[in-house]
């Protein structure tokens, strides 16, 4: 029976022992949790040496290879031949910093020796139980990816992962613990048109507007942005919105501008960013009830395209607004058609002094609009957030330490969040500054 798991060029264990012996040590590892290894290596330009010497020789290179790796290991250490010039060492009870000392000693064990009178070397990959996966396939899947980018990046060393596997995901790409505010702001949308969410930097009020639009199954969200370095550029959170719908569709945008009477056309291409819409002369002043009218019905003719139901218009960030676009969205709180549903977005510690404050009283005595300031998340909520924004995330050292940090800055209600913690994670060594999904190869010399 042991025969069926033995190598017939090599001696050592094959592929077959390899998915048994793997399936086998999950159990056991998720049973006494603990970790184990395994390392790819695929020897370099071993081909060359089939083709000017023949398959004959080539196979007295991979016994011989083989037997170097297996002086090289543990005695609890399991050698495999996974395939060709491909082997696999199996290591029981390790850690990612235990298998990388074994490998970087075999890359320079390698460089000061020769096998059968060949300078052989050879490309790395790894992964370890249960960190890079929690099957046989994701395991070894992990561990080829990362030999293939040691191949792309110079042959002869290891494959390292980055320590985040996937790109930050800022927002959130899903809405944790809003639930009850969710539903709060659908039921206010029966009676009000305006709503806004109030709350410090970074504690979820944009991501719980799209949440809104994502549960009213609008399929478009007219969206402006204020911004602080704008913010005595008339009109700039509209002049915003403008030009994402025109890079988003701008031959529909331009059908529905063509469409408006012209004196509409000639108020409304004043904030208007893209020149290409229409070509008209631009006259001197500025009629701004003309200019509020031109937005508004611009605004319900696009609604009746895209979403006659329901239109969300969310003008982000309103204590950086100028006074121009507060007075034209008082203007659309008061005019716009009922099926466009304005949501806004402020912070609580910047709003006292901007122009906006000055519209509060009018607004409440007329009840044009209702609203709510959110609370930080609680510490379950907070992991749960942690979890979506990081994706995958490798075990390491620092890990928790940054883990610890982020809630803290979420349970707190710290400001600016996302700052703080891709700081403190860089600090830490956990985050590069490149934030991408890349894998990184080292050399040892």
């Amino acid at each position: 029976m042991k025969e069926i798991y033995i190598d017939d060029l090599t001696g050592c264990y094959n592929r077959r022992f390899l998915y048994y012996w793997i399936e086998n040590e999950i159990k056991r590892a998720t049973r006494f949790v603990t970790k184990f290894a395994l390392i790819l290596l695929d020897m370099d330009d071993f081909r060359d040496i089939n083709n000017k010497f023949g398959h004959s020789e080539g196979d007295k290179v991979l016994i011989e290879f083989s037997s170097f790796l297996q002086t090289s290991i543990r005695e609890v250490d399991i050698l495999v031949r996974y395939g060709g010039d491909e082997f696999i060492i199996l290591m029981p009870n390790t850690d990612e910093k235990g298998m990388i000392e074994l490998a970087q000693r075999i890359l320079t064990n390698l460089k000061e020796i020769k096998i059968i009178n060949y300078q052989i070397l050879c490309s790395i990959g790894f992964a370890v139980f249960p960190d890079d996966g929690t099957t046989p396939e994701t395991l070894i899947d992990q561990a080829d990816s990362l030999m293939y980018q040691a191949k792309k990046e110079g042959k002869s060393r290891i494959g390292l992962k980055q320590e985040i596997v996937k790109k930050l995901q800022i927002p959130s790409p899903v809405t944790i613990g809003r639930d009850d505010e969710s539903n709060w702001c659908l039921d206010q949308l029966q009676n009000y048109n305006t709503i806004f969410i109030a709350g410090e930097a970074g504690i979820g009020k944009t991501r719980l507007a799209f949440e809104i639009k994502a549960r009213l199954k609008t399929p478009i969200l007219l969206k402006g942005n204020a911004y602080a370095a704008l913010s005595s550029v008339p009109y700039h959170p509209f002049k915003n919105m403008f030009n994402e719908l025109i890079n988003k569709d701008f031959g529909l945008i331009q059908r529905v501008f063509k469409q408006m009477p012209e004196i509409y056309q000639s108020e409304i291409k004043k904030i208007l960013p893209a020149e290409r819409v229409v070509r008209i002369a631009q006259p001197e002043s500025l009629d701004k009830y003309r200019l509020y009218n031109s937005v508004s019905e611009f605004m319900n003719r696009i609604s009746e395209i895209f979403s006659p139901d329901k239109t969300i218009l969310l003008i982000d960030d309103l204590h950086w607004a100028d006074r121009p676009s507060c007075e034209l969205l008082d203007f659309l709180m008061r005019s716009i058609t009922s099926n466009i549903k304005i949501l806004g977005t402020y912070r609580v510690e910047e709003i006292k002094n901007s122009p906006l404050s000055d519209f509060w009283g009018i607004w409440a005595r007329e009840k044009l609009y209702t609203q709510m300031t959110l609370s930080p998340l609680n510490k379950t909520q907070s992991d749960q957030l942690l979890e979506a924004i990081m994706g995958v995330v490798s075990a390491s050292n620092s890990w928790p330490k940054t883990a610890a940090i982020s809630k803290y800055l979420f349970i707190s209600g710290s400001r600016n969040f996302s700052f703080l913690f891709i700081v403190s994670s860089i600090e830490l060594g956990i985050i590069t500054s490149r934030l991408s999904a890349n894998t990184h190869s080292f050399p040892f010399q």
